[in-house]
């Protein structure tokens, strides 16, 4: 297989090894942060602006990856061709140290001797070998973050062997990938061994890029060009499920059964070697609840009988079994043995688990076996409760759902077993409980006055409330039961305000794929439905089963503003987190519009923060704008395609309108921002070359790219998304509930509208003269 890489393109066809994958044991150590910030600390406010974990640190003074020779006896048994990114990717999520490397190959082809300069970017470090000798080397010392470096080789005349070795420690989500970049004056020629047929190779290209998905009730339908050749299709999801098809040539219409669980969908389609990938998104539509009681206990009540009649396998389940007195541990021996496997190694999350094993320890001390019961006490003794403590794991103890979660356990732990040594930390448990309260007192003084870091997060308010509800259930402590109650109305009331027909939304700090495309299935919807009657509530969240089993009961005065009546209006604005990020919500009974304004805005170092958000009507009229974090659509980065920014945009919102400035040069990997917005929901559009109108319901929708729109090529995604190109480029947003369709199309065009760099002004028709101004003095 051969490629002609031109200058300033990078060479994505790679013969590639396995990851290799070890655990890595690094000595057991204390950590000790006299700036610690209660629940924001991040490795980026220690070291200035990088991730520089301390076991990373371990791992590179071990120094073994730079020691290596040019590697022997490897495998090269994969073929990674581009497939949208320019880096050869294999990022993932690592739950425990894991020491990985991986090794890549080409051959370079010169017809003279020479130089040629290359650029490289990587995560991880790296050590290049041509033709056997070292070549050049690489050392990355932050956790994903780009280490950008130029280099050079000396390459003979015909064929040269390069090598690439990349070593990184997987922590968590890691970014473990590599490019390389043609710097030179002319283009470069590669190839690697491969005995696909150039025809073959374009047919199956043909076949993965015009592969396209459509969902129905229980299949799963597919088409494509015709295919030129014979193969197997398997699909897998993030739950591991999967399923196989084999096609015949000039197949190009194919259905699978839907027994898939996961939102993402992978195609794996593997050809002599090469492995050809292409990600779909399954959308998951909860099912409206069929009855909803008339009291908020009497629908927790229900939820807690229809948990334990579905007798799925959980720890949600085998706790809402203990309420009722019954021992399902039979059933839910897999995920319980699950937890207490995470607790003992210390996975990352696995504070979140230990919450399950307290719950499963107090509620079940008359109907669980002693050695079950056992094995929960050892969980709670021989824990890390905090980074002061001896460890060598990858636990993520700064963020503030995080945080909370961790000082709960160690509290309730510490009542539980007063006499107690912990073996981790040689405290006694009247210790624990001593250190935990100080630092209880302390997250929620911070909490309470500043409100919250991760700010309106479907994904992480819901986590922080594991840690209220376990304090509220078992503390025993009538000073942290009444800061708990303060934090969950505090929460509610930003629930309230985000509520719209039974969904949560709106512009918030942290989110994920399925809280933007899969409105309907989030978890935290189902607080809604047990303090408002709201009609979506999912299973099986722990979150949502532990508020059902506490007295806890939201505010009566919050229903007003989680339920609209029609003609009703909600405005609000307000500030969270040390950051003092200004958040806008504006909504009536047909359509919600927020955004925030990040103190991230016109940085180039973006997070998971969903900036802007919209809905028409229910969970179809759904749409946003952002930059996407990474070129391949259902990639691992934080921030993704669909959610955050890469480079964060300046936000600015009057009532049901929105601008959004970009001002950024083109040097992201991804050069166009875009809209996502499900147009076939709308009973009418006019889409122009800048301009977009529609219409659903009632409601009207304009939206303005200064830069114009493009529809992208495939088909999965130009059903939703609009791009707009470059990165300096401005956003305009404007839903109307007022006029008639033909004459709100008429007033937006007749309407005087001036962008400029720095500002946006509007003569609108119902508000009269707005300015939307880029420098904003809210981060002063």
């Amino acid at each position: 297989m051969r490629s002609i890489v031109g200058k300033d393109q990078y060479f994505t066809t790679w013969v590639s090894s396995k990851p290799i994958e070890k655990p890595f044991v690094a000595p057991m150590v204390e950590l000790h942060l006299p700036s610690y910030r209660t629940g924001v600390t991040a490795w980026r406010d220690l070291y200035n602006k990088y991730q520089v974990s301390q076991i990373k640190r371990q791992f590179l003074d071990c120094g073994r990856f730079f020691n290596t020779t040019y590697p022997v006896g490897i495998e090269y048994d994969q073929i990674n061709i581009g497939d949208g990114s320019n880096m050869v990717d294999f990022s993932g999520f690592w739950y425990y140290p894991t020491d990985i490397t991986v090794y890549s190959k080409l051959i370079v082809e010169s017809d003279e001797d020479t130089t040629l300069s290359l650029g490289v970017v990587t995560n991880g470090s790296i050590m290049a070998w041509l033709d056997g000798k070292e070549a050049f080397r690489v050392l990355s010392e932050a956790v994903n973050h780009d280490t950008v470096k130029e280099v050079t080789i000396k390459v003979k005349r015909g064929e040269n062997e390069l090598v690439i070795g990349l070593n990184e420690l997987g922590e968590r989500n890691t970014m473990v990938r590599f490019g390389l970049c043609n710097k030179s004056d002319k283009s470069i020629v590669t190839t690697i061994p491969s005995n696909i047929k150039e025809e073959d190779l374009e047919g199956i290209r043909g076949f993965v890029d015009s592969l396209d998905m459509e969902q129905d009730e229980d299949v799963l339908r597919f088409s494509s060009c015709a295919l030129t050749l014979p193969l197997t299709v398997s699909f897998l999801d993030e739950s591991r499920n999967s399923q196989s098809i084999s096609l015949k040539k000039d197949d190009s219409f194919f259905d699978i059964k839907d027994t898939f669980s996961g939102h993402i969908l992978i195609a794996n389609i593997s050809y002599k070697g090469a492995l050809f990938r292409k990600g779909f998104y399954r959308f998951e539509k909860q099912k409206p609840v069929e009855y909803i009681a008339d009291t908020e206990r009497e629908r927790k009540e229900r939820y807690i009988d229809d948990l334990i009649s579905k007798k799925k396998s959980s720890p949600a389940l085998f706790i809402a079994g203990l309420t009722r007195g019954l021992d399902l541990y039979d059933i839910c021996k897999k995920s319980v043995q699950n937890s207490i496997e995470r607790i003992v190694n210390r996975a990352d999350c696995s504070d979140f688990r230990l919450t399950e094993i307290i719950w499963m320890y107090c509620l079940g001390k008359d109907i669980l076996p002693s050695s079950l019961m056992a094995q929960f006490k050892e969980c709670m003794l021989g824990y890390r409760y905090w980074f002061t403590e001896k460890g060598n794991d990858v636990m993520w103890f700064f963020s503030e759902n995080h945080a909370l979660s961790l000082h709960a356990c160690e509290y309730i732990a510490g009542r539980l077993f007063p006499d107690e040594i912990f073996t981790n930390s040689g405290m006694s448990g009247r210790e624990h409980m001593e250190h935990a309260l100080s630092m209880i007192r302390d997250w929620f003084s911070h909490v309470l006055e500043y409100g919250y870091t991760e700010w309106c997060s479907v994904n992480y308010l819901p986590v922080d409330m594991l840690g209220y509800m376990t304090l509220m259930k078992f503390s025993d402590n009538g000073e942290i039961e009444s800061l708990c109650k303060r934090a969950m109305d505090m929460t509610f009331r930003f629930y309230a305000m985000q509520c719209h027909k039974g969904m949560l939304l709106g512009a918030n700090g942290r989110a994920y794929i399925n809280d933007v495309l899969s409105p309907t299935d989030i978890q935290a919807n189902a607080f809604c439905h047990f303090a408002w009657g709201t009609n979506y509530a999912p299973y099986g969240y722990k979150p949502t089963l532990y508020a059902l089993l506490t007295e806890y009961e939201c505010p009566k005065e919050l229903q007003s503003i989680a339920l609209l009546k029609d003609g009703e209006t909600f405005e609000e604005q307000f500030v969270q987190g040390y950051d003092r990020i200004k958040i806008n919500i504006f909504k009536t009974k047909d359509f919600f519009i927020g955004s925030s304004s990040s103190s991230l805005e016109g940085k180039e170092d973006g997070d998971q923060e969903h900036l802007f958000d919209a809905m028409v009507g229910d969970e179809e009229g759904r749409f946003w704008i952002n930059h996407p974090g990474e070129a391949r659509v259902l990639g691992t980065r934080r921030p993704g395609y669909f959610t955050g920014n890469a480079y964060t945009p300046y936000v600015r919102e009057y009532k049901a309108s929105v601008v959004v400035f970009y001002r950024f040069p083109d040097s992201a990997e991804v050069n166009f921002t875009h809209l996502i917005c499900f147009r076939e929901s709308y009973q009418k559009e006019i889409l122009e070359d800048k301009d977009l109108f529609l219409r659903r319901g009632k409601i009207n929708v304009y939206i303005h790219a200064e830069n114009g729109f493009q529809i992208p090529a495939a088909k999965s995604l130009s059903k939703y998304e609009l791009r707009s190109p470059d990165l300096d480029n401005t956003w305009y947003v404007r839903i109307d509930d007022t006029m008639d369709f033909e004459t709100f199309v008429q007033k937006m065009r007749d309407c005087e509208i001036l962008y400029e760099r720095e500002k946006v002004s509007v003569l609108d028709p119902v508000y009269g003269q707005v300015e939307y101004t880029l420098t904003d003095k809210t981060f002063e």
